[in-house]
């Protein structure tokens, strides 16, 4: 059981390099911006399963547009993230972040991924009660959202056990015996 939450927090925090949502921003750039956030957007829309939940082109556009709003395409050219590297592979996970371009990366993550769909996603299609779905979805906090998006680029968080260990531990609180045995066997 709590292999399977913390393969489910890996999984997130790996994808997660990867985000969704409607609003991908890409009109108020122009020039060497427009350039590298359209290029961030390519190369993330090509690594990514289209139908996931995080797939799309919109998916992509959200991610590389806000993180060239954000970031600025000067900081992220000093990284080492320019269209260049961008197009022959390197991702944002490649580079030696400081910790305020960490806390950037989590925050465009969090504005382009609904983590909370994706965690109650996983645990609706394993069969769990409604019950139990409600107590998740009510216990979900944003730090524990913004621990799992920080884990795609921080080794320290990514080796944590305290994102791990409040999801195990609201996991636990929720879940009736039955549904631990159906997650157990999805």
């Amino acid at each position: 059981m709590g292999k399977r939450i913390l393969i489910l927090i890996g999984v997130l925090a790996l994808v997660a390099a990867a985000c969704s949502s409607s609003d991908s921003g890409g009109d108020s750039l122009s020039g060497a911006d427009k350039e590298l956030a359209d290029a961030i957007t390519k190369s993330m829309a090509a690594d990514v399963d289209p139908g996931g939940p995080f797939g799309g082109e919109e998916t992509a556009a959200c991610f590389g547009s806000s993180l060239v709003q954000e970031m600025g395409s000067t900081r992220l050219n000093e990284l080492g993230l320019d269209v260049a590297s961008i197009e022959a592979g390197t991702d944002p996970s490649d580079v030696d972040l400081t910790e305020a371009d960490i806390d950037v990366m989590v925050t465009v993550m969090t504005k382009c991924v609904d983590f909370r769909d994706v965690v109650m996603e996983e645990f609706e299609s394993s069969g769990v009660s409604e019950e139990g779905l409600g107590c998740i979805r009510d216990g979900l906090s944003d730090d524990m959202m913004s621990a799992m998006a920080r884990g795609a680029f921080d080794s320290a968080a990514a080796e944590s056990a305290e994102a791990s260990d409040q999801m195990f531990d609201l996991v636990m609180g929720c879940l009736s015996p039955d549904d631990l045995q159906q997650l157990g066997s999805s």
